[in-house]
């Protein structure tokens, strides 16, 4: 597979995800605008009660006049009384009403009044009807409980005389004379909670007859002394908008979802169903497959192809061998292998071809730099000069000095050229860092995690053409430099006092460039990269390098083309016109 073709599947993926991304956060802040307005809904129609209580009571003293019968000042409710004895009545009235909420208001108004009537017995209707407000409207705002308390004198003689005078300076006979004395309350409540308690216009009296030689006073009210409850009020928001929004979003959302779902079936192709299909068989069978990163030598062995995977689980269980998966670096063949101890292989494998029909319309929009230069380099070529290349970075010594360092790297430039028939001598001089873009994914790991290890420690780290040191003011604690394809890291420490030790390493103090860091270890391995964890601690232990104080943030090493680092100035490219003898 090409550079150009992994730009273009790079290229492609990265704008199906974008796109599938987007509609995904549409459909999904739809959704939640639907569920949160159905909910806005259900609340809005939920019928809402509030408990309230009321409680009313009319009580009166009947005061007398001077007599020999009596030595009270006056007489206690709920008795009889002789009407010539009394001069007049205190008649009290109360109400209260208490809410199961809190933070309500009220806005109520309440006036006393009597009232003298005399009635005609065989029509039952009004002879006389004289209404008096004695107190006038008293209007007042409460809280929370309301409670109202207030009393009235009332002349008893005065009305029992004009009463007595009427009916008999008028000749009347089968009448009824009576005193209404009465409070008169009106309660409107103003919570946001609820509209308001209905108008509560109720009255409280005392009915007092008149004319008659003993007197039963009578109690009435309109209050009920019980616990009642009232329906909460309407917002004034109309809910069924919110209904409506509700079922609208929905049916949107479900478009919507229908239009994702079809974008991510039609956008797929033959390397996606690939990965897929890879992604798929591990998620389901991971503990039954072991992966190896080497190509399987199939020399000696017949190859019996299988068509699914399911027959590789099921010759799996027969024979009981693992099954081995091995995936190329381009990502587009896999191969899952079981050996057999009679010379047998069973393969079964995925892979996925023909990446121009794919890829061929997708533009990179990335010109190559020196395209005559690249067209006539040759696979073959190219491997000899990155071996050529790490030989002669083995040999050549650099100084600390960074204008020797310079130097040395031109003396090497000079010695590593590529040449090919009736073309220019080409030669590419790699950077620490464009070696490190072009590694292996295994190669990046390692790096990672001895980036992420230093960066624990109070140190620093910077990188050069050649290297990465790993440093603190003056003393350096290690190099991180690549030897051909494979990064190495060589540390501070004394190479014999390791000598026969477990770890194995290369005894580079001979070498000038390597004079403060003469112990090398070449990271090929897991193994490798764990003794190189512990050796670079024994060298923070030993310089008594502490903890970090602030967290690290890794950045990933992102992907880029030889091209494209040509064109960065971090690959040199030096062009050489082959000398012609005549």
């Amino acid at each position: 597979m090409s550079n150009e073709e992994k730009k273009r599947r790079e290229l492609y993926r990265k704008r199906r995800k974008k796109w599938i991304r987007i509609q995904s956060l549409f459909v999904f802040i739809i959704a939640i605008l639907s569920i949160v307005s159905f909910v806005t809904y259900n609340k809005l129609s939920e019928t809402h009660y509030i408990n309230y209580v009321e409680n009313s009571k009319v009580s009166y003293n009947v005061y007398l006049k001077d007599n020999e019968y009596y030595d009270k000042e006056y007489e206690e409710e709920n008795n009889a009384y002789v009407s010539s004895l009394i001069d007049k009545l205190n008649v009290k009235f109360s109400y209260e009403l208490s809410v199961d909420a809190e933070e309500i208001t009220y806005d109520y108004s309440y006036f006393l009044s009597t009232r003298l009537i005399v009635i005609d017995k065989k029509s039952n209707k009004n002879i006389i009807d004289e209404h008096i407000k004695n107190k006038e409207m008293v209007d007042g705002k409460g809280k929370d409980v309301l409670s109202i308390n207030d009393s009235l004198d009332v002349p008893f003689e005065y009305f029992n005389n004009r009463a007595t005078n009427f009916v008999q300076s008028n000749r009347l006979s089968n009448t009824e004379s009576k005193l209404i004395v009465s409070a008169h309350i009106n309660v409107i409540s103003k919570c946001e909670e609820f509209d308001d308690i209905e108008n509560n216009n109720y009255v409280m009296s005392l009915n007092i007859p008149l004319n008659e030689e003993v007197v039963s006073i009578e109690k009435t009210t309109s209050v009920p002394n019980e616990e009642t409850k009232i329906l909460a009020c309407k917002t004034g928001v109309n809910n069924i908008i919110f209904k409506n929004i509700s079922f609208i979003g929905g049916a949107v959302d479900a478009l919507l979802l229908l239009v994702l779902v079809g974008f991510i079936y039609l956008t797929r192709n033959k390397d996606i169903d690939y990965s897929n299909k890879i992604q798929k068989i591990m998620n389901n069978y991971k503990s039954y497959i072991q992966k190896i990163s080497n190509k399987f030598d199939t020399k000696g062995y017949q190859v019996l192809r299988l068509s699914s995977f399911n027959e590789m689980l099921e010759i799996r269980d027969t024979i009981q061998k693992p099954i081995l998966m091995n995936e190329n670096e381009d990502k587009t063949c896999t191969k899952f292998i079981i050996p057999s101890e009679s010379s047998i292989l069973y393969l079964y494998e995925i892979k996925v071809e023909d990446y121009d029909e794919i890829y061929g319309e997708i533009e990179t929009n990335e010109q190559p730099v020196q395209e005559e230069v690249v067209e006539h380099e040759d696979t073959e070529t190219s491997q000899q000069v990155e071996v050529v290349e790490e030989v002669v970075e083995e040999v050549v010594e650099e100084t600390t000095e960074e204008v020797v360092e310079e130097i040395e790297e031109t003396e090497e430039e000079l010695e590593t050229e590529e040449e090919t028939e009736n073309s220019p001598n080409i030669r590419y001089n790699y950077s620490f860092e464009s070696k490190l873009v072009l590694s292996d994914y295994q190669t990046k790991l390692y790096y990672e995690n001895i980036v992420k290890f230093a960066m624990m420690h109070n140190v620093k780290i910077s990188r050069s053409w050649k290297k990465e040191k790993i440093y603190l003011g003056r003393k350096v604690f290690a190099n991180l430099i690549f030897r051909g394809s494979k990064l190495c890291v060589a540390l501070s420490l004394n190479p014999k006092e390791f000598e026969g030790s477990k770890y194995r390493f290369i005894d580079v103090s001979n070498i000038k460039r390597f004079e403060d860091t003469p112990l090398l270890m070449k990271l090929t391995s897991d193994r490798k990269q764990k003794h190189t964890l512990e050796l670079l601690e024994m060298v923070f232990d030993n310089l008594d390098v502490g903890n970090a104080t602030k967290p690290f943030q890794f950045k990933k090493i992102p992907y880029k083309s030889k091209q494209s680092l040509i064109k960065n100035g971090l690959i040199k490219v030096t062009i050489k016109e082959s000398q012609v003898e005549v």
